[in-house]
C-alpha cells in the first residue's frame, strides 16, 4: 500500500523522487524511499541515518509542523550550509507534515532536481487531499501493527 501511494504523490505532484517518513516508537523512521517510475525501496532507517534526504528540512517540519515548499532550494539562505540539499543541488522541495487529529504521523519528502517551482499551489491541494486520505489508512496500519 505504501510503494502505491508514494508512486501516485510522485506523479500527481511532478516529483523525481520522494519519501515517506512516519513516527514509530516515538522516532521519525523512513519507511519508503521512491524514485520516478522505479521500485521503492522499503527498507526502515532512522531519519539521521538517512544519507538521501535533507535532515535539516525534515526536522523543521517536525518541529513546526508547517509545510515548507521551495521553488529552488538549493539557493534557499536558510539551507545554504545543508550538505544534502548542496550535493544534490536540489530545485524544488516540498516536505509536508501528515497529521491525524493534528498529531504529527509522519512526513512526506518530495524533490525535483530538474525544475524549479515545481510544487505549485494546485499541486499542493491535490497533495493534501491524498495525504489527508493517506493518514486514516496510515494510522489503522500502523495500528494494526501494534495489535498485530
Amino acid at each position: 500500500m505504501i510503494a502505491t501511494l508514494m508512486q501516485v504523490v510522485i506523479e500527481n505532484a511532478g516529483a523525481e523522487t520522494g519519501a515517506l517518513i512516519l513516527l514509530e516508537d516515538d522516532r521519525l523512521t523512513v519507511v519508503a524511499q521512491c524514485s520516478g517510475s522505479r521500485q521503492c525501496h522499503m527498507e526502515k532507517l532512522t531519519v539521521t541515518g538517512c544519507a538521501t534526504i535533507p535532515v535539516s528540512v525534515i526536522d523543521s517540519v517536525e518541529r513546526t509542523q508547517e509545510t515548507l515548499v521551495f521553488d529552488d532550494a538549493v539557493n534557499e539562505p536558510s539551507f545554504l550550509n545543508d550538505l544534502y540539499i548542496q550535493h544534490q543541488q536540489t530545485r524544488s522541495l516540498l516536505c509536508m507534515p501528515i497529521l491525524k487529529q493534528s498529531q504529527l504521523i509522519g512526513i512526506l519528502y518530495l524533490e525535483n532536481n530538474l525544475s524549479t517551482g515545481v510544487f505549485t499551489s494546485d499541486r499542493l491541494q491535490v497533495l493534501k487531499l491524498l495525504m489527508a486520505q493517506a493518514a486514516i489508512s496510515l494510522e489503522k496500519k500502523m495500528l494494526g501493527c501494534m495489535n498485530g
